[in-house]
């Protein structure tokens, strides 16, 4: 029993510190959106950025940075941050349509269109307009 008590108090113990950081890493993620929801950009990054260093491997702390730099029209700062979210979860919908955004802003209409239709396969809802609309400018660009 005793020795039962001493292995669950490990595993305990060296679940904590884990347990730690994710909790810290969301609430500098909640606080960020917080910010960037009140046009609070720099600040926004900046939270952003703390929870990165915690949670290197989260690709949503990725995206919502990406957000913000696309808000900022910083577009290939926001393109390195959703690459590197996708080459953490390379089936992230959302990270792909965020993507898409992006591209479709500095008029690179076939990559939009395969960001689209990749985050749709993936089970992500497109605004159907939308893609339309990409699609259009796509098929305008090629001629």
């Amino acid at each position: 029993m005793k020795r039962l008590l001493t292995v669950l108090l490990a595993i305990f113990l060296c679940l904590l510190p884990q347990t730690v950081i994710a909790e810290s890493a969301k609430t500098l993620i909640d606080q960020g959106k917080e910010l960037s929801n009140n046009g609070k950009f720099d600040e926004a990054i900046a939270k952003f950025n703390e929870a990165q260093k915690l949670q290197p491997n989260n690709p949503a702390v990725y995206v919502y940075r990406a957000r913000v730099q696309y808000a900022k029209n910083r577009n290939l700062e926001a393109l390195g941050d959703l690459n590197q979210a996708l080459k953490i979860e390379p089936n992230f919908a959302e990270a792909y349509n965020v993507r898409a955004q992006v591209y479709f802003t500095i008029e690179d209409f076939d990559r939009a269109l395969a960001d689209l239709e990749k985050a749709q396969s993936l089970g992500f809802k497109v605004d159907s307009d939308y893609l339309k609309l990409v699609e259009k400018r796509a098929r305008e660009r090629r001629k």
